[in-house]
């Protein structure tokens, strides 16, 4: 096993000797991102992946960055659908409970006279 200092030495003699070909890529304008992240897929889903990012214009990162991002926005939708749903149960329970109790209780809370 190498040491981080090695494989950050093979590393920059890599890019070093590194040579563009021709038709391989484009040029993107720099990001700034936080953190990078590896993640395994089958080949037939990187193919489609790749088409469908090449149909758009953009890199498979921008993609799937982008494919992340709306699962986050989903999931928040979801999570705000369910809550509303939750509240609104509630409210009914609240007010069927109140209702229950006033029309029960209600003459015994009525002055006599």
């Amino acid at each position: 096993m190498i040491s981080r200092k090695e494989e950050l030495e093979l590393r920059e003699t890599a890019q070093q000797q590194a040579k563009v070909v021709k038709g391989s890529g484009r040029m993107l304008p720099p990001k700034k991102f936080g953190h990078v992240i590896s993640i395994r897929l089958q080949t037939e889903l990187i193919s489609q992946l790749r088409e469908l990012a090449d149909a758009r214009g953009v890199s498979i990162s921008d993609l799937m960055r982008n494919a992340a991002k709306n699962l986050i926005e989903t999931a928040a939708r979801s999570q705000y659908e369910i809550y509303s749903q939750n509240l609104q149960s509630s409210k009914s329970s609240a007010r069927w409970l109140y209702q229950t109790q006033a029309s029960t209780s209600g003459s015994a809370l009525r002055p006599t006279g």
